[in-house]
């Protein structure tokens, strides 16, 4: 096993970066988080966007105490306000970061804030791929 016997920090993390892969796995129960753990899965992360999700958390980290959790906030907030309290709550109950896939704006500003963040840059929608497989169909 690669993992270390203690919690990644970011800073572990980032001088992992281009050294190996990690390993990943999303988790849903406090079953799931410990044998993730014992398997020695590298970051473990789950949905943090329910008043379920987020009662959880405290129950995944008491049962994978040494693993990088990262809780997914809900999809749509609204202010870079609202992304800040929900990622402190998170951190609050355990995380060890969040992921958030709102606008890198609202990313920039909780990184700002001390907030560990992992954000996302998507896929072009599907409406956008619709209409231009659309447009090919009808050019060709």
């Amino acid at each position: 096993m690669l993992r270390p016997d203690k919690k990644y920090s970011v800073y572990d993390l980032r001088q992992l970066k281009g050294k190996r892969c990690l390993t990943h796995v999303h988790v849903k129960s406090a079953d799931e988080a410990a044998a993730a753990e014992a398997a020695g899965i590298d970051l473990l992360s789950c949905s943090f966007d329910t008043p379920a999700s987020q009662a959880r958390l405290p129950l995944l980290v008491a049962a994978a105490p040494k693993s990088f959790i990262s809780g997914a906030t809900p999809h749509g907030l609204a202010s870079p306000e609202e992304a800040i309290r929900v990622a402190f709550r998170a951190l609050e109950l355990g995380a060890s970061s969040v992921y958030c896939s709102a606008s890198p704006h609202m990313i920039e500003t909780m990184a700002r804030e001390g907030i560990p963040v992992v954000g996302h840059l998507g896929m072009v929608s599907a409406a956008r791929d619709l209409d231009e497989r659309s447009s090919d169909r009808q050019d060709g």
